[in-house]
């Protein structure tokens, strides 16, 4: 590699959105599960949560054959937040064995997907 270059450094949304792509493009059913408020521009304010709603909630979900695959992504400096690992915890605690923390579609390719 040229020492010039820099890697490039991406967003965990720049992240989320190429692994997304892949997801589509192989075919996978699956879904992106949006964790944060939702700013409503004309009340100035975030809207506020359902219920039963989740902090920490994975952020992809993919059904692969007989099992679920949960993904956090993450940046290439990003780490979990306590409510992201009380809700790994819980899904692993409940017999779901795939949760993966990913942080480039090269790693959702190694895991088999």
């Amino acid at each position: 590699m040229n020492p010039k270059w820099k890697p490039i450094k991406r967003t965990e949304t720049q992240i989320l959105s190429a692994i997304c792509d892949y997801l589509q493009i192989k075919g996978y059913y699956y879904w992106r599960q949006n964790s944060t408020g939702i700013y409503d521009t004309k009340r100035k304010c975030f809207r506020s949560t359902p219920k039963g709603f989740k902090k920490g909630i994975a952020d992809i979900f993919v059904l692969s054959g007989h099992y679920t695959v949960a993904l956090e992504i993450k940046s290439e400096t990003g780490k979990m937040s306590p409510y992201q690992k009380d809700f790994e915890h819980h899904w692993l605690k409940s017999d779901f064995r795939y949760y993966h923390i990913v942080r480039s579609v090269d790693d959702v390719i190694e895991l088999g997907l």
